[in-house]
């Protein structure tokens, strides 16, 4: 049998977090002798994967491309692994820090220097997509023949799956995550992004300084995200969540049968920590706000088996993403090979 082994690489870079990961791929050529190479993966193994870390940016919200480079380059060298021996690559950048002033060119440069890499920006629906099936609700919906609904909710995003017979059957996003409001170890308000800053507007009055906030009023904050995450759930918006929205609605009449929570503030939900500020932000609060919401609590909230190699670190879902850039990047390598005619190398 005619096989490659590839050494692959899958940088996430997300809106909160950033992680790498190491696969081992390895292809084969279902062509006969005569015919043009077609390869195929048989095989896909995880071989190394970074602990999670904060996605460096500035005080102006741009991604800060030295610092970003440093990080990377030493999760290389704690695999062990020189950047000339890989053979593929992809680094997707998804959520907020997507729509930072330098996100494009900060992440050329950045594949640039690492080889010749996939670059690719996740959109809500991609973004979505993706983070329901590393949440296992699609499998779930497949195995049950239910609908499932996850809500995959990281520091600056609430992205929505519905999934139907495991079919995907609707997507939306929500510009409400757990890092809206980024805070001290005491639970003081540091910083605010804008969407944060607009849900604080409307609980306290325009104009209201986030920085002056109590935790009663993080509380306040916190419980009306909650409302906004289930009012596109229900499909009636009010205004803020209007405003909030970053694509279309959920299909109008459809019930999901199961609620599945993913991300960062998903498994805050699932393993409340005992510190709410442990993270530097308000995503446990938020958790804590959802679990007391008496909508979600009328509704069949499970958690499935999730389809990632990493569980339990509550400030992202990197592996579903890093396991769809490698399918990319390989993806990239099988039809480069098939072009010239030869073996991926």
């Amino acid at each position: 049998m005619n096989t490659r082994q590839l050494l692959s690489v899958g940088i996430d870079i997300g809106t909160t977090t950033t992680q790498v990961i190491f696969s081992h791929l390895e292809l084969v050529n279902r062509a006969a002798v005569s015919q043009v190479p077609r390869y195929e993966f048989i095989k896909r193994e995880i071989s190394w994967q970074s602990p999670v870390f904060f996605t460096p940016v500035d005080k102006q919200g741009g991604l800060k491309e030295a610092e970003l480079k440093t990080l990377i380059l030493e999760q290389y060298q704690a695999a062990g692994i020189a950047p000339e021996s890989v053979d593929s690559g992809a680094i997707i950048i998804t959520g907020e820090s997507a729509k930072t002033r330098n996100a494009r060119p900060a992440v050329m440069t950045l594949s640039q220097s690492l080889g010749d890499f996939v670059v690719a920006s996740a959109g809500p629906h991609l973004e979505s997509v993706i983070a329901g099936h590393g949440a296992g609700a699609q499998t779930l919906s497949e195995q049950r023949l239910c609908r499932v609904l996850n809500i995959d909710i990281g520091g600056g995003t609430a992205n929505y799956a519905l999934f139907d017979a495991g079919k995907i059957s609707g997507t939306a996003c929500l510009n409400v995550g757990g890092r809206l409001l980024e805070t001290d170890s005491q639970g003081r308000v540091v910083y605010a992004h804008k969407p944060g800053q607009m849900i604080v507007d409307e609980c306290f009055g325009a104009g209201t300084d986030a920085r002056s906030l109590t935790g009663a009023q993080l509380v306040q904050v916190t419980r009306r995200m909650a409302e906004l995450i289930v009012e596109v759930i229900d499909g009636t918006l009010s205004p803020l969540a209007q405003a909030l929205m970053q694509t279309g609605l959920l299909p109008v009449g459809v019930t999901p049968e199961i609620i599945t929570l993913s991300g960062g503030v998903g498994e805050c939900y699932r393993h409340q920590p005992a510190d709410p500020f442990c993270f530097a932000d308000i995503g446990p609060l938020l958790a804590t706000a959802l679990h007391d919401h008496p909508r979600l609590r009328e509704m069949n909230v499970q958690f499935p088996a999730q389809n990632r190699a990493r569980h339990g670190d509550w400030r992202g879902s990197s592996y579903p993403f890093a396991l769809w850039q490698h399918n990319l990047a390989g993806g990239r390598t099988t039809a480069a090979a098939q072009f010239a005619g030869g073996d991926p190398d």
